[in-house]
């Protein structure tokens, strides 16, 4: 399934290196947008759509077309290294030391335990990262990135960065300075209103 994250999107590692600043935030902007939707959709019941109602739909349509096509790019592109998109971005968050707790590995993913706990036996099984206990809690796992992992990672970065300039190239400089400020906004609407939902549906 695909990566989702919510508002803690900001703080997760973003492929960066030697690529423009436009190339890095709209691909992984789209993808989090999408993402928001489809949460918010699973969270809230819809009548039949008005006439009225078409103006609003069409953009969450193209997102949707959009992020699907990236999606498949994405696969494309780290398909030599037998990564998925959702692997590559659990790689993204690790490190060679002190690594993360499975929680919030799950959590920055938006995964749920099952999901996780599978992506990471066969990241484990491949010797690509490897769990440790946890120092500060007995109950807890922290997952560490190997060397290997590292060196694949490395290399799946490299292809998707080249693979992300290619296709974010379709739009100049001046088209994607302002697809990243309607996204940036779009994003954070959905994240707040996705919490607003999620407190509600707590207090129910």
């Amino acid at each position: 399934m695909y990566a989702k994250r919510l508002n803690i999107l900001r703080n997760c590692r973003l492929p960066h290196i030697h690529l423009r600043y436009h190339f890095i935030t709209c691909h992984p902007l789209l993808r989090a947008v999408y993402c928001l939707q489809r949460k918010s959709l699973h969270m809230c019941r819809f009548t039949i759509m008005k006439q009225h109602d078409v103006r609003s739909h069409l953009p969450h349509q193209l997102i949707h077309d959009v992020y699907v096509l990236l999606d498949d790019g994405d696969r494309r592109a780290l398909a030599h290294t037998n990564l998925t998109p959702l692997e590559f971005n659990l790689l993204l968050q690790l490190d060679l030391e002190q690594g993360q707790r499975l929680t919030d590995v799950g959590a920055k993913l938006l995964c749920v335990k099952s999901t996780i706990t599978r992506l990471v036996d066969r990241l484990e099984r491949d010797g690509l990262v490897r769990r440790n206990p946890d120092p500060d809690d007995r109950r807890a796992q922290r997952l560490i990135l190997t060397p290997r992992g590292a060196a694949v990672r490395a290399e799946a970065l490299a292809m998707h960065n080249a693979a992300v300039e290619r296709r974010m190239g379709l739009l100049d400089a001046e088209e994607q300075e302002q697809l990243t400020r309607l996204l940036l906004k779009l994003r954070d609407g959905l994240a707040a209103d996705l919490a607003a939902q999620q407190a509600i549906e707590a207090e129910t």
